[in-house]
């Protein structure tokens, strides 16, 4: 029994993980389930840079992380999203 009880090597394989990135929290919905705190105008100068966005995948990448899901209050208000989207994709 005490074979396997104790500490053991913390094995992370990033190829199973994938991140989860919100790029605006602005929303023209209004959804019952969701928070209501969410403004249909976010202050898009508090967002990530598509930059930083891009730095923070490349780092994930470059562990073996393959998935990237782009999330948001509405993803499809953050200005010049399928930019981004080319952008990462062609990474």
């Amino acid at each position: 029994m005490s074979d396997w009880i104790g500490p053991r090597p913390h094995k992370l394989d990033w190829r199973d993980l994938y991140l989860r990135l919100s790029v605006t929290d602005a929303c023209n919905f209004r959804c019952q389930y969701c928070r209501p705190v969410i403004e249909e105008h976010a202050n898009e100068a508090e967002f990530l840079s598509f930059e930083g966005i891009e730095r923070l995948i490349g780092w994930c990448y470059d562990r073996g992380s393959r998935k990237v899901r782009l999330t948001g209050g509405e993803p499809l208000l953050r200005k010049n999203l399928p930019d981004l989207v080319r952008r990462l994709h062609s990474r």
